[in-house]
C-alpha cells in the first residue's frame, strides 16, 4: 500500500497520530517530505525518529511535527564512529543546532 493511501485510511479510522520510525532511516525515503505534508493536511499529529544524519531534509516541514526524536547513542565523535562505523557525529550535532535555531 502506498504511504498516502495508508495515511488516508488511518485518518478515516480517526487515528490522531503517526510516527515515522523503524525499518530504516525515514529520511531516506525519496518522498518523505510529500508524505509528511500529506499527513499534516489530514490533521494528523506527526512524529519521527531519526539518526539525525539527514535532518536538513526535514527543515522545510519542521512545523508539521509534534516531535522529532534523534537517536544519538554516543557522546563523543570517537564513540560515535566506533558504534556506527562512520564519522558523522559533528554533522549530526550541527544538524541539531540548525534545527533548534529554525524552530
Amino acid at each position: 500500500m502506498k504511504p498516502k493511501n495508508l495515511l488516508n485510511e488511518l485518518a478515516d479510522l480517526k487515528v490522531k497520530s503517526v510516527e515515522f520510525s523503524g525499518g530504516g532511516e525515514p529520511t531516506t525515503h525519496p518522498d518523505i517530505i510529500e508524505i509528511i505534508r500529506h499527513a499534516k493536511s489530514l490533521g494528523l499529529n506527526i512524529g519521527i525518529v531519526t539518526n539525525g544524519n539527514s535532518l536538513e531534509k526535514l527543515f522545510p516541514v519542521l512545523d508539521a511535527f509534534t516531535f522529532i526524536r534523534i537517536s544519538l547513542d554516543a557522546a563523543t565523535k570517537d564513540k560515535y564512529q566506533f558504534v556506527h562505523g562512520v564519522n558523522t557525529f559533528e554533522s549530526v550535532i550541527n544538524n541539531i543546532s540548525v534545527m533548534i535555531n529554525l524552530s
